[in-house]
């Protein structure tokens, strides 16, 4: 054998026991990008069939903000509230949408004041989201996914 193709060869073993030349599964790739996934943000916020084409992760919020005001705006529109200052008229939502689409209430954040003048102002809310029309769900990386969101409403 001659010497120059000995010291090649030589080399070249050398280099590759060196190298990390590890096979790594489906499975250790999988988990791999499931810790390095921000869970707490999605890709696309619940969007229903009134909103046409959504293309950006706004485009999704703002579908599904204007969508929930507009049902609780039909909701209590002929509810008698009674109102007492802008600060305490202000109520957060806070909202549970499913990886199926199916939304509900699962905190509201209201003024002990607008509770007590509007007794009913609950089981009004309630109403409103249960007439949402169905909903497709939040996505994370083109998957259904759970999502809780709070929306702030302003009862005017």
């Amino acid at each position: 054998m001659k010497p120059w193709l000995f010291i090649i060869l030589v080399c070249f073993g050398i280099s590759c026991q060196n190298a990390d030349l590890k096979k790594r599964s489906a499975q250790d790739i999988l988990e791999s990008e499931m810790q390095q996934m921000n869970w707490e943000e999605v890709d696309f916020y619940p969007t229903f069939s009134s909103c046409s084409d959504v293309t950006s992760k706004t485009e999704s919020l703002n579908c599904f903000k204007t969508t929930v005001e507009t049902s609780i705006i039909q909701g209590l529109k002929n509810k008698n509230l009674i109102r007492s200052n802008p600060e305490a008229d202000t109520l957060r939502l806070h909202l549970y949408v499913d990886q199926f689409g199916n939304t509900q209430i699962t905190n509201i954040d209201i003024s002990e004041t607008t509770a007590m003048k509007n007794p009913e102002l609950r089981f009004w809310l309630q109403q409103s989201i249960q007439n949402l029309p169905k909903a497709y769900p939040a996505q994370k990386r083109s998957v259904p996914v759970n999502l809780k969101v709070k929306l702030p409403i302003i009862l005017k």
